[in-house]
This record gives structure tokens, C-alpha cells and sequence, in this order.
């Protein structure tokens, strides 16, 4: 069951239980020659029952709306991305992935009937290429739509990033961005305002612009199907749906934080925006302290701060929970734990954003080890079509078909150059990281 099926079934117990209770309180009340229907008093127990069951009746009305939007979020960039409704009618002649599959092993022995009906799937943007340069069959749109999905619900970082679909016709996306990283400039990288008395002359200014130019890259996943599992169609979509999504998602992750933008995507470690705060003088190889945390929230842009998100490798955890910053005090300030001491769960947050451990972070005492982002700072662009190709030959020998999906997909960060602010020369950006400690 999914959270918004799980709300509402608590809500609706909820407001059974109410009822109930509201119910057992009637009683008949004389007025005058008549009765009428009254209400009895709660006893104390009845009544802090009913008054914790409205509070929690409240809290799941807010879960519930949120839970609600999300999804309606998530159903319009699907509508946006297939171009319809996903979902609320079939798009194809298969019932389900698993059967799909099967036929296009069917396929590759050579059964005409199976790959007849493969051909009758159509692209999901609306073009009429059914097969590609690679060799392989378009996935039916409501299967594209649930590995898709599951790809970006997976992980931390893809649902963060934004994401343009490519249209049918285009294979990237050439788009206009102001030059805009130094305010000494102007605005929107030359446009200047001026009061009446600075000048007798006010002096011409244009916008500048650079191009962000980018390019859809192919990423592929392959798995392997028994002969045994050819021929149940639920085991195998249940595998698939499992796999392959996982896979995608963790290759495309990695590339988001370390790819290196030669037939993948840029990645925030390597682009040219990227700060790297120095560590502190005489630092312990391996450790992080709190200048350095404070020194990194400085350096992120103040406009980013509130959607930015520390990214750590998950050994950091302990310097986190044991990290102090001194008050005069011999002890000092505990930066990470909770009023309770260990007793309690740590805050998940450092100056009010979230830490998040990831896979893709570097080792401890290294940079890239602790990053703190503004992911909405980097732009991805997909095109819908999913597609998968069968070997028959690469496993003969064990009885096994290969599989093999592709996605295309590419990223780079929005930013290509640090902000310099109109006063001072300290630098700013999107993606800061620390400097190895070794």
C-alpha cells in the first residue's frame, strides 16, 4: 500500500472512531412536556481519547494534502514527458512488462509473430521509428513510465536536480544563459542602472549571454534471463523493475556529483563553478572540524542556502556527532547532537539543511568527502524513449538471454564560473566543497 492509500484508510478510521464515540454520548434530554435528543459529558479518559484522536485527524489531513500534491507533481511531469495521461489507458499490445520481454526473446530466435507484435509499439513522443541505429524495440509507454519514475524515486540526488525533456525531433538542447557571475559587470553580464546625477550621459548597456549546449549520452543496463525465467512474465518484470532502475540510478547519480562530461554527464567536481574551501592550518589529516563547516555555508550563495543540501560520505557521521565549537568553555558546544545526548536520534540538519549520505562521495579525507549543493543549480535532459535489445549468443553456454536497456540522458551544472558579489573579491557558488585533508 502506498502513503497516500495508507492516510487515507487512517483517516477514515479515525473519523469512524470519532463518530462512534460522538454517537455514544446521545442520550435523551426532557424539555418541558418533550424529549429531545442531547448529549451526555465525556468522561476524562473518553475525552482525551477524542481530543488525541482530532489532533492526529489534523496531522494526517496535512500528510494526506502533501502526500496528494506529490503525486499530482509527479503525474503532470509524466503527462509532460509521454505526452498523455500515464496510466489511465493502454498504449500498447502487452499487458505488462514481463510479457513484453518475453517477446523479444521470442524475437530473437527468429518468431515473426512476436516480432510483429513488438513493431506495433510506437515511440512515446510521437514519431514513427520503431527500431533505432542500435538494433533493439521501444518499451510500451506504461512500462517506460514505471522504470522511469523508479529510477528517479530511488536515489537523493536525481529527484533534486531539474530535468527538460527533449522533444522527438532533437537529440540535445542549444539554450541561452545571461553571463552573469560578476556583479562588477552588471546585471545579466552588462546591464547597468545609473542615478540622474552620475552622469550626464547615460552609457549604453546590453545583456551578455553564453550558450549552454548539450547533448542527449546513451546508458545502458544489462541483465540476464534463465531459460526458466523466460517463461514466467511476472518473475521476470519483477526483476527487471528491481534491477534496472537501481542501476540506472546509480550510474547517473555518480555522474551528477563525479562525471567527467566526455559521453556522460558533467558532474559538480569537476565543473568550473565549484569552490573548494582551503582546510585550516596544522588540520589533522582525515578529520573535519566546524571552520570548516562555517566556512563552507559561507561560501555557498546566500540566494541557494535554503534549498542547498550537505552530501556526505557516510564515515564523516562520527566527526559530525563528536564535533564541537568552543564557547570558552573547556568542553565546548556539541554542533551535532541533540538536547538528549545519544540517547536521542542526531539532527539531520547543519545550519538548518539536510545531510544526506551518499555512495557517490569521495573517502574520508578527501575532497569531495563533504559537498554542500543547491541542486536545483543543475539542469538535466532526457528523452522519454526507453529501449532494450536480447542476445541469444552471449550466454549460450548457461541457457541465459541477455537483456540489454537504454536510456538516454545527460547533466551539467547551470553554473560555469563562481559568483563575484559587486563588493569584495570572496567568491561564491552553488557547489562548495572541502579541500583533502592529508
Amino acid at each position: 500500500m502506498n502513503k497516500v492509500a495508507e492516510l487515507r484508510q487512517r483517516r477514515a478510521t479515525l473519523l469512524k472512531s470519532l463518530q462512534e464515540r460522538h454517537n455514544a454520548t446521545k442520550t435523551k434530554v426532557k424539555d418541558g412536556e418533550k424529549e429531545r435528543d442531547g448529549f451526555r459529558a465525556m468522561a476524562d479518559e473518553e475525552r482525551n481519547a477524542h481530543e488525541g484522536e482530532l489532533r492526529e485527524l489534523e496531522t494526517v489531513k496535512i500528510e494526506l494534502e502533501a502526500e496528494e500534491r506529490s503525486e499530482q507533481i509527479k503525474r503532470e511531469d509524466l503527462k509532460l514527458q509521454f505526452g498523455r495521461e500515464v496510466g489511465t489507458e493502454a498504449g500498447g499490445p502487452y499487458r505488462s512488462l514481463g510479457e513484453q520481454m518475453i517477446d523479444v526473446a521470442q524475437a530473437a530466435y527468429g518468431k515473426g509473430e512476436a516480432r510483429a507484435k513488438l513493431l506495433e509499439v510506437r515511440a512515446p513522443l510521437g514519431s514513427n521509428e520503431t527500431i533505432d541505429s542500435d538494433g533493439g524495440y521501444l518499451v510500451q509507454k506504461e512500462f517506460i513510465a514505471g522504470l522511469v519514475e523508479r529510477t528517479y524515486s530511488l536515489g537523493q540526488i536525481l529527484p533534486r536536480v531539474q530535468t527538460i525533456n527533449v522533444g522527438a525531433n532533437a537529440n540535445g538542447i542549444l539554450m541561452n544563459g545571461f553571463d552573469d557571475n560578476n556583479l562588477s559587470n552588471g546585471v545579466m553580464g552588462g546591464i547597468f542602472a545609473y542615478w540622474d546625477q552620475e552622469a550626464g550621459t547615460v552609457a549604453s548597456s546590453k545583456p551578455k549571454f553564453r550558450q549552454i549546449d548539450m547533448k542527449l549520452q546513451k546508458i545502458r543496463a544489462l541483465c540476464y534471463a534463465t531459460d526458466e525465467l523466460l517463461e514466467d512474465s511476472t518473475a521476470l518484470q519483477s526483476i527487471i523493475n528491481a534491477g534496472v532502475p537501481k542501476a540506472f540510478q546509480l550510474k547517473i547519480e555518480n555522474s551528477i556529483i563525479n562525471g567527467t562530461g566526455a559521453g556522460q554527464c558533467l558532474g559538480i567536481m569537476n565543473c568550473g563553478a565549484k569552490i573548494t574551501v582551503p582546510k585550516e592550518s596544522g588540520q589533522v589529516a582525515g578529520t573535519i572540524n566546524f571552520l570548516n563547516i562555517l566556512k563552507m555555508y559561507n561560501r555557498m550563495m546566500s540566494d541557494n542556502r535554503s534549498s542547498g543540501v550537505w552530501f556526505i560520505n557516510q564515515a564523516i557521521e562520527p566527526s559530525l556527532m563528536t564535533m564541537v565549537f568552543s564557547t570558552g568553555a573547556s568542553s565546548g558546544v556539541p554542533v551535532w547532537m541533540p538536547a538528549g545526548g545519544i540517547s536521542g536520534l542526531p539532527f539531520a540538519t547543519l545550519f538548518g539543511r539536510p545531510i544526506i549520505p551518499t555512495m557517490y562521495n569521495a573517502a574520508l579525507g578527501t575532497e569531495g568527502d563533504i559537498i554542500f549543493a543547491d541542486l536545483n543549480q543543475y539542469l538535466s535532459i532526457t528523452k522519454g524513449g526507453l529501449q532494450y535489445a536480447t542476445s541469444i549468443h552471449v550466454q549460450f553456454l548457461t541457457g541465459e538471454t541477455a537483456f540489454r536497456f537504454t536510456y538516454r540522458i545527460n547533466g551539467q551544472p547551470l553554473w560555469d564560473l563562481p559568483f563575484t558579489p559587486l563588493q569584495g573579491d570572496q567568491t561564491y557558488s552553488p557547489y562548495v566543497t572541502l579541500a583533502t585533508r592529508a
